[in-house]
């Protein structure tokens, strides 16, 4: 949705191929329709988890394993339920992070909680977490499971989604006839990775075509965006240098060490009971604090190009992005 705004909104001329080949030394790119291209600065990959130039050079290492599987279901019916009703369906007590205190404390869910319109991250055990994201106005679930210890079938997929989902919420099952994005199953496995540089003089990776860690920051579109135009504004200001692509390394290097700390906050089993964990979670991930702080200072102008004034009552807002749905 976003990439559509900005190419409208810019109208921007949008070749759709496919890069098939690269040959650094002859400077140049090959696609699925047979064309060669010559370039003469950098290749700027923002190919996102599909990591296409990283995998053309052979460059691709695995951080950690990982594995995913995800469907959707029709939302039947909501109750109504308030918070303590709902801790003792399903034999749990809700548990509130105060920001201001950084600390933990017990308490129900605030007053005008949505369960149709609410994200929400359930860890199943240590190494295993289900998401449930609504789609389309609360109609819609989106459903998936991730984990650091195998694969997951769909037979205990299924049994995860029945057991862990939120008990207000009544689901029906859509058909998984493979009629469309919506009507299937979808796994992937060893997504986890990362190219050996971000950056060098002659190429420019943005964002998860570098490295992708794990769904649960899924801050993928805000990220990738901003680092767009932080690599903009560097070459407009006289050029990409030598010196530049190692500055673009070090900061990377520094927010994937964050990151992994962030993510092992979440993988965890202490943070409904440490403070420490929370707050650390809290930060370094729910308020982006890994990201946003590898982000340099941009001319909000640029932004208000794809998106427009947000003082003004005609804007788009955009959601935070499914990194991981699936949804092409």
């Amino acid at each position: 949705e976003m990439e559509q705004v900005m190419v409208d909104e810019w109208e921007i001329d949008v070749l759709r191929q496919r890069v098939t080949g690269l040959d650094m030394d002859a400077r140049t790119v090959t696609t699925d329709a047979g064309d060669t291209y010559q370039f003469n600065k950098q290749v700027i990959d923002c190919s996102g988890p599909a990591m296409a130039l990283a995998k053309l050079m052979g460059d691709v290492e695995e951080i950690l394993p990982a594995h995913a599987i995800w469907s959707y279901y029709d939302i039947a019916e909501v109750d109504p339920v308030g918070g303590e009703e709902l801790a003792a369906k399903m034999g749990r007590k809700f548990v509130a992070y105060n920001a201001s205190e950084a600390r933990l404390m017990e308490g129900g869910l605030p007053e005008g909680w949505a369960p149709n319109a609410t994200t929400t991250l359930t860890q199943i055990k240590k190494n295993m977490w289900l998401w449930q994201i609504p789609l389309f106005g609360g109609t819609r679930l989106s459903c998936g499971v991730v984990s650091r210890t195998g694969v997951v079938n769909e037979e205990e997929f299924d049994a995860l989604v029945e057991q862990h989902h939120l008990p207000c919420l009544t689901l029906k099952k859509r058909s998984r006839d493979g009629s469309g994005v919506y009507n299937r199953l979808h796994m992937r496995s060893n997504f986890a990775k990362r190219a050996k540089a971000a950056s060098t003089a002659d190429f420019i990776m943005i964002a998860d075509a570098f490295a992708f860690g794990d769904p649960i920051y899924s801050v993928g579109t805000g990220l990738a965006v901003n680092k767009a135009i932080q690599v903009a504004k560097m070459l407009n200001d006289e050029g990409w240098s030598e010196a530049k692509s190692g500055w673009y390394n070090e900061q990377y290097e520094r927010l994937i060490t964050a990151a992994m700390e962030a993510f092992s906050y979440w993988y965890g089993l202490d943070l409904v009971s440490s403070d420490e964990a929370a707050s650390g979670l809290q930060k370094a991930m729910l308020e982006g604090s890994v990201f946003g702080a590898q982000i340099t200072e941009f001319d909000n102008s640029q932004l208000r190009c794809a998106v427009g004034d947000p003082e003004s009552e005609e804007h788009t807002h955009f959601p935070p992005d499914e990194i991981f749905s699936g949804d092409e």
